[in-house]
């Protein structure tokens, strides 16, 4: 199992499902977790040679992180089935769960747009940080531009802790007219709320706020946090069956699974029932 850098809270959901799904079956993991490595790359590089040349490993997950077609490559010839979990899938090689981006990226725009607002402004990583990253980023600024809404992007790589708001501050001084914010996690949410906040500017009269991963600080915080609740257990799940499955000689298990998140509308966007 290798981990790219994710969220532990993100981390600890899909792994639950990985560890349900291999409960019974008599394999045990061997686990890479580049989280916090200070050289990921080259760690990445030792894991996978390693994890290729021992006879006792049989297949590889591989969890937020880019391996290139090199590496893929390398794997289908020693007959060891690769299993993607929110990565950006090969081309010449099926076997991935990934979230939809784009399915729940239009349903945040529309419910905006219903409310009304003219212009969204995202706040998180860059599309060239992470392949999810780049997925989110991009489905988001398609789905506003389709909706012939006005989109705005705040940079902001700080997405596992609680900022003071400064990258919302950045953007109110620039667009201080604007309708909506997304984050790109729950925390940078609450520091957003908080800069909004001192902006004098109402929650959700003003600004409607979305975040992202559905933690439990977003049901804490006033007004509640409007968020994304992503399918991350089930894709843990869903990916380890799929590689016991080809384990098993299923080899036609391989395959390019989407699953939906839900879009949780609370009081930041001016639903009064916390869900």
């Amino acid at each position: 199992m290798l981990w790219g850098p994710i969220g532990t809270h993100i981390l600890r959901e899909v792994q639950t499902g990985i560890d349900q799904a291999l409960a019974a079956s008599g394999y045990h993991e061997l686990r890479c977790n580049l989280v916090y490595d200070a050289d990921p790359a080259e760690r990445q590089a030792r894991f996978l040679k390693k994890i290729l040349d021992d006879d006792s490993v049989a297949g590889l997950l591989a969890a937020f992180v880019l391996i290139s077609e090199t590496e893929m490559k390398k794997f289908e010839a020693r007959g060891k089935p690769v299993v993607l979990l929110d990565c950006e899938p090969a081309q010449h090689i099926r076997g991935s769960v990934n979230v939809d981006h784009a399915f729940i990226a239009t349903e945040i725009v529309k419910a905006i747009a219903a409310r009304g607002r003219k212009s969204i402004a995202y706040v998180g990583p860059a599309s060239g940080e992470a392949w999810v990253w780049s997925q989110r980023h991009g489905s988001l600024a398609l789905a506003v531009k389709e909706e012939g809404l006005e989109f705005e992007f705040e940079m902001d790589t700080n997405f596992e802790s609680v900022g003071e708001g400064e990258s919302t501050r950045r953007l109110l001084d620039r667009r201080g007219d604007i309708g909506a914010i997304v984050y790109a996690s729950d925390l940078q949410a609450l520091g957003g709320m908080r800069a909004i906040k001192e902006r004098r500017r109402k929650i959700p009269d003003d600004i409607i706020v979305i975040g992202f991963d559905d933690s439990n600080a977003s049901r804490s915080v006033m007004p509640a946090l409007s968020t994304v609740r992503q399918p991350f257990m089930e894709m843990g799940s869903a990916a380890a069956r799929m590689l016991l499955d080809v384990l098993g000689g299923n080899k036609s298990a391989l395959r390019n699974i989407k699953l939906e998140s839900k879009l949780i509308l609370r009081d930041s966007y001016g639903a009064t029932d916390i869900k």
